[in-house]
């Protein structure tokens, strides 16, 4: 019996908080559910596993201890009787110098990985054909290895596509550097993350440069968040109705393009080798080159500078997170830069300094925010996290300025006040798992919008996993509510509240060579608003799922779902059924594997007379060559017909290839 371990690595260096482990089967066999023991330094522990097909993994939440850990996992495999047995020690935080030499002693040298090419063709024909929007065909490339030399790891990422455009930014990405335990350097299109304020995670495309002392470390990163795309002029007549705001003349529009926005952040941080506390300052600027296209609108400068604190507590079970950040941004740096007499005499703004001066720096005019000293361009946050074996609670609150702006942060709502509380409770070895969650969201701190409006969000969930013996069940309920309170004018208020429950019970039944699978799901979700009362409504899904496995080579599967949507008057708006079967046959055990499935979508309307049908007949094939390299192969037909409408109509078919090489070779023997 082969496997490889994904995480954490054998001897590897990991946190002490949120334990992720992985372990893959190395020969395409698959694990039986339920059919886990994990022990961490020969204690059992009892996290969420999830299985796919061969790949076993698993979060552990409790803060582990310093220095040497050990796991034990035994587990059951599809076809193979007896258990099976992973054994492997990795350290968290750092080595000791004992730990060190043995290090020396056996050194690694592997590399592993996986690199796969996919094509899809595409064939739509009749005369709905033009709604599905999609392209005739899409190839990818695909590669994620990792060369261990020792000490240094070397990774490289790459997707390339044949969806890419020149006038989108790119969906290719490409990343290699070199990492140690005390330094990392990265190239190509990278996600760097300083916190949730400055910079969380947005892609970018340059280089990270990263130092660790420690606790302390130096992080920098520069390159490019947006690659120009030009812009063009396009004409424009009266007859066209309305006037555009971005005319440049009578009869010329500017249809604008993307500024290449270049962006340097740095990152300093000082902590204690032990990793219970850290001080971070950070800063960064992001500016858009007004050179790199001819055609554009309001070229944007920003400087966000913050601190944040971290702080492990109580045996390091309670992690304290706070920072603090403030922003200046000028939304067009096209106007020039204003002098000191001119914001003087304009604004009533007074600076010790001449704004030209430190152009390089910030670009300072009419556009710049803000305009005086408040806390408008202002954020923070506090988060606290306990876990323990038996409960884990998060409570976090955070206020977002109005006037705060991260140009590498473009999904941060700010003019927010936000708080969460969510705890989750394990019981009788995690054989019960009760949730707890309430959100409150305030916008419209500055009274500067037509309506302040609260967001209040209520939870509760249940989950119920007794044994493999007994079902699973999960059941959760939320309530969302909006309220303004304070509208200007009529028609901005907000009343409404959104109800939703949602249930799952899961059952399999083991019978000598015979495994059945039983899914029954069902979800409601009632919106009322009692200002606007016709916008009210209630939504229903039931979907019910039976699996039977017949030995190790024939899996068959039944589906079927049931949609309905009502009006506030109880008027059925909606009645979508939906049936899939699916048959799945290894013609030579885990080597040659064919499938075949068929579904119908029929919905119904209030609006409609007669329905709407989409029928799908797909096949699907998977040959593994060797070890490692595999084929898939899948075809289909999805016509759609729309009785009401026939011009909607289209035939849609399409084929899909697959070629995918998973290998890991290593000085160091991780099979068994």
């Amino acid at each position: 019996m082969r496997y490889q371990i994904l995480a954490p690595e054998p001897e590897g260096v990991v946190p002490a908080e949120n334990l992720f482990v992985s372990i893959m089967l190395d020969d395409q066999r698959t694990f039986v559910p339920g059919k886990v023991r994990i022990f961490l330094n020969k204690k059992p522990i009892y996290p969420e596993i999830k299985i796919q097909q061969h790949t076993l993994s698993f979060i552990h939440y409790e803060l582990l201890r310093n220095g040497r850990n050990y796991l034990r996992i035994f587990f059951k495999v599809q076809g193979l009787s007896g258990w099976q047995e992973v054994e492997w020690h990795f350290f968290v935080n750092e080595r000791t110098p004992e730990n060190a030499k043995e290090g020396q002693r056996n050194k690694e040298y592997s590399f592993g990985g996986t690199i796969s090419f996919d094509n899809r063709e595409q064939f739509l024909t009749g005369p709905g054909a033009a709604l599905r929007q999609e392209p005739p065909f899409t190839r990818t490339l695909t590669a994620n290895t990792r060369l261990v030399l020792d000490r240094v790891t070397i990774p490289f990422q790459m997707f390339a596509t044949s969806d890419n455009r020149p006038f989108l930014q790119s969906r290719n990405f490409f990343q290699t550097g070199l990492q140690t335990s005390w330094f990392e350097a990265l190239v190509g299109d990278l996600n760097p993350a300083f916190d949730r304020l400055v910079l969380s995670g947005v892609r970018i495309t340059g280089f990270s440069t990263h130092v660790k002392v420690g606790g302390s470390g130096l992080h920098i990163v520069h390159g490019q968040l947006n690659r120009p795309v030009e812009g063009r002029l396009e004409r424009w007549d009266e007859k066209f109705g309305t006037i555009p705001q971005n005319m440049i003349n009578d009869s010329q529009l500017v249809v604008p393009g993307t500024y290449q926005r270049n962006l340097t952040a740095v990152r300093m941080y000082v902590g204690n080798k032990k990793k219970t506390w850290m001080l971070a300052l950070q800063g960064l600027k992001a500016k858009d080159d007004t050179s790199s296209i001819q055609y554009g609108l309001a070229p944007k400068d920003n400087l966000v500078g913050g601190a944040e604190f971290q702080a492990r507590l109580f045996r390091r079970r309670v992690l304290l997170q706070s920072g603090i950040s403030l922003s200046a941004i000028t939304n067009d740096i096209s106007l020039g830069v204003l002098s000191n007499q001119e914001l003087d005499t304009n604004y009533n703004v007074k600076l010790p300094f001449d704004p030209s001066a430190f152009q390089r720096i910030f670009v300072i005019n009419s556009s710049t925010k803000p305009t005086q000293i408040s806390t408008d361009f202002v954020s923070y946050f506090i988060n606290i996290n306990w876990s323990t074996s038996w409960h884990q609670m998060t409570a976090d609150y955070s206020r977002i300025g109005p006037q705060y702006f991260s140009l590498s942060n473009p999904f941060l709502r700010n003019n927010t006040d936000n708080l969460l509380f969510q705890e989750r409770l394990f019981l009788f070895k995690k054989k019960l798992t009760i949730t707890g969650i309430y959100q409150a969201y305030t916008n419209n701190l500055n009274n500067a919008l037509l309506s302040t409006l609260k967001t209040e969000n209520y939870g509760a969930g249940v989950q119920v996993n007794i044994s493999a013996k007994y079902p699973t069940i999960f059941f959760q309920y939320n309530r969302q509510s909006r309220l303004s309170t304070r509208s200007v004018i009529p028609g901005a208020e907000v009343d409404d509240y959104l109800t939703m429950f949602n249930g799952i019970i899961s059952y399999n039944v083991q019978r000598g060579r015979w495994n059945t699978t039983f899914r029954l799901s069902g979800f409601l979700n009632e919106r009322t608003d009692r200002i606007r009362p016709g916008s009210s409504n209630t939504f229903y899904n039931v979907m019910i799922g039976l699996g039977e496995r017949f030995g190790s080579r024939t899996y068959l599967s039944l589906d079927f779902g049931k949609t309905l949507l009502y009006s506030n008057v109880q008027e059925k708006l909606s009645d979508v059924n939906a049936f899939n079967v699916n048959l799945l046959y290894d013609l030579i055990e885990n080597k040659l594997q064919v499938s075949a499935s068929a579904g119908n979508n029929r919905s119904l309307s209030s609006a409609w007379n007669l329905p709407q049908i989409r029928n799908s007949f797909i096949m699907r094939v998977r040959y593994v060559v060797v070890k490692g390299l595999t084929i898939d192969l899948e075809g289909g037909w999805q016509p759609f017909e729309d009785r009401n409408t026939p011009i909607n109509n289209y035939q849609d078919g399409y084929a899909y290839a697959r070629v995918s090489y998973d290998f890991f070779v290593s000085n160091r023997s991780l099979a068994r």
